[in-house]
């Protein structure tokens, strides 16, 4: 079932400095309009295999993508683990909900 919904993509693009000379990360955002889609029960299994947990598929047109690497949707971001090119004008996001760093 595809439910519409409203993403923000996000592409890292390195660091910069400030002001002070200490290194901040820059990125690109911007919105986009996707299809939320659950995940097949064989992905699923096949990306556990690999250590992998997907959540959601989110379904763009291609030409929006412009190689993100992480997504917001509903204010949980998500890691995009695998892309798959659906149709000519369409690009399928498999995501996975990207989990706070602990040390």
């Amino acid at each position: 079932m595809k439910k519409p919904v409203e993403i923000k993509l996000i592409k890292r693009s390195g660091t910069a400095t400030d002001d002070w000379g200490n290194p901040v990360p820059v990125a690109e955002e911007w919105t986009v309009f996707a299809e939320r889609m659950s995940v097949g029960q064989n992905e699923f299994y096949r990306a556990g295999n690999q250590g992998l947990k997907p959540d959601f598929v989110f379904e763009i047109y291609a030409a929006e993508f412009n190689g993100a690497d992480l997504l917001i949707c509903d204010g949980v971001e998500y890691s995009i683990i695998r892309t798959y090119q659906r149709t000519l004008d369409r690009l399928e996001l498999v995501c996975e909900r990207k989990v706070a760093n602990v040390d």
